[in-house]
């Protein structure tokens, strides 16, 4: 086999996002992934005939300067989409709020759920810092955010961005909203906090208002659904990639001669880079133990936060009609004893959908978090007890919330612990959501995604954002990084 210029190690967005940027500007790529299929959290599985999208999620940022839009452009790839609108409907306290793309739409929808507060001044501030914030993003291009000076580069380029609004990066979007509000009662608080913790990760107390007007305002993005399931999309980007090879998981890099050679399944392939789209916390299954000890003082990054999802999936009888909503929020009036949730987030494929509605029925994913620590260390017996418990409260409240769920037929009902999630995700202890976008993290405690000489990172626990958008700006930002330090030749 010829030398690799880069072998990536994962194929989750970030992975094939930086894959198919490199093999558009002819490098030789391989990907290895451990699974049978790409995608990791916004990949697409089947089970028994039917298939689900591992993750809850919307795809975003099409439009003209979002990441999704340069990562199109640059690569020539066009994703089988839908445009959805509203982007999601939240349910809380029995209200229902319909996330349009309209800002006007959206605070009527405000008024009319929590009447009496000054929402239209309160969004008209959000929406004059976003018209900034969300095109900025792509200004992080090639920056080592490791280094506090190249991280600061950008901000100064925009100062009409970054500068004009640099208290907005310490200053919590709880303390934005209390005195923008004036008066902000508990359920307001609940609202904006689930809202946050889709994107960020964390509440309003400690997601700084940078990060949490990013956040609050992606439904006034333009959404959509992926046909065919989100693995389509990671599909599309893959073609580009000369070598892509599923049930390969690496099992050892180690340096000789100065070049890498990387064991995948029962082969070894010699490469000039690797690129790593793993979590920061289990790069040691991997790197030999040279290796680590030599990289290790890069390697450092916030502790383990601990989150992972817990899942459900099923099928059910169409009885929604063509203009039912896609995505919905289920906001809790009580934590979830078992999963310790206040929250969960549900999917439903577009009726449409080739792969994922079929036979009158439609493919539902949903999602929540949950702290790993409650399923580890436990008998069989104890998780299957556990999981049924839980699967059966998160589906009780989804019903008094959606009505309509509870008289549908559904089919086999699937549920998953963090450790299902790892099982078919990849991801270390079946965490979700990188490393949460929150005050100390926020902004310089993210891991360089320059290792060393020939390692780098990408994924959601390297660049500081979430979702498609923020894994996308990251595998953009290290295509900046590889170019400026010389390693595509």
């Amino acid at each position: 086999m010829d030398p690799l210029n880069f072998a990536i190690c994962g194929g989750g967005v970030g992975g094939v996002s930086i894959g198919a940027l490199l093999a558009k500007n002819g490098q030789n790529v391989a990907l290895f992934e451990r699974l049978g299929y790409l995608g990791g959290c916004s990949g697409t599985f089947g089970r028994n005939g039917n298939f689900y999208n591992a993750g809850a999620t919307t795809f975003v940022g099409l439009s003209s300067g979002l990441p999704l839009d340069v990562l199109s452009r640059r690569t020539g790839v066009s994703f089988p989409v839908v445009e959805i609108d509203p982007a999601i409907v939240v349910h809380i306290m029995g209200k229902t709020i319909r996330r349009f793309r309209n800002m006007e739409r959206f605070v009527l929808e405000m008024e009319n759920a929590f009447p009496g507060y000054p929402h239209r001044s309160v969004f008209q501030k959000i929406r004059l810092r976003a018209e900034k914030f969300w095109p900025g993003l792509t200004s992080f291009d090639g920056v080592d955010q490791g280094k506090i000076r190249s991280f600061l580069r950008p901000l100064f380029s925009r100062p009409d961005i970054f500068l004009l609004h640099s208290p907005d990066f310490f200053r919590s979007t709880l303390s934005f909203l209390q005195s923008s509000y004036g008066v902000f009662p508990p359920e307001l608080k609940r609202f904006f906090d689930h809202q946050l913790l889709i994107t960020a990760q964390g509440f309003s107390d400690h997601v700084p208002l940078f990060a949490g007007i990013l956040g609050l305002t992606y439904p006034n993005l333009d959404n959509y659904t992926v046909m065919g399931g989100m693995g389509r999309a990671i599909e599309s980007l893959s073609q580009l990639i000369p070598g892509v090879y599923l049930n390969h998981p690496v099992k050892k890099i180690q340096k000789k001669r100065g070049k890498f050679l990387v064991t995948a399944g029962k082969d070894e392939w010699e490469t000039e880079n690797v690129i790593l789209n793993r979590t920061i916390w289990d790069l040691d299954s991997v790197l030999d133990q040279d290796l680590l000890d030599q990289l290790r003082p890069r390697l450092k990054g916030p502790d383990f936060h601990g989150v992972g999802a817990f899942v459900i999936y099923f099928m059910v009888e169409d009885v929604f009609g063509a203009d039912f909503e896609l995505h919905h929020q289920i906001i809790l009036d009580d934590e979830n004893p078992v999963t310790k949730s206040q929250s969960f987030f549900l999917s439903l494929s577009h009726p449409d959908d080739p792969v994922l509605s079929r036979s009158g029925m439609r493919s539902v994913t949903i999602s929540t978090h949950t702290p790993v620590s409650i399923w580890e260390d436990r008998t069989r017996e104890n998780i299957l007890e556990k999981r049924s418990v839980a699967t059966n409260q998160i589906l009780e409240s989804l019903y008094r919330a959606i009505p309509l769920f509870r008289s549908a037929r559904k089919g086999e009902i699937i549920s998953g612990t963090p450790k299902t999630f790892e099982k078919y995700t990849g991801r270390s202890r079946g965490t979700v959501g990188g490393i949460p976008v929150v005050h100390p993290n926020f902004p310089f405690r993210f891991p360089s995604s320059v290792v060393s000489e020939g390692i780098y990172l990408v994924g959601d626990t390297v660049f500081p954002g979430q979702g498609w958008p923020g894994v996308v700006i990251g595998a953009l930002n290290l295509f900046g990084i590889l170019r400026d330090q010389g390693r595509m030749g």
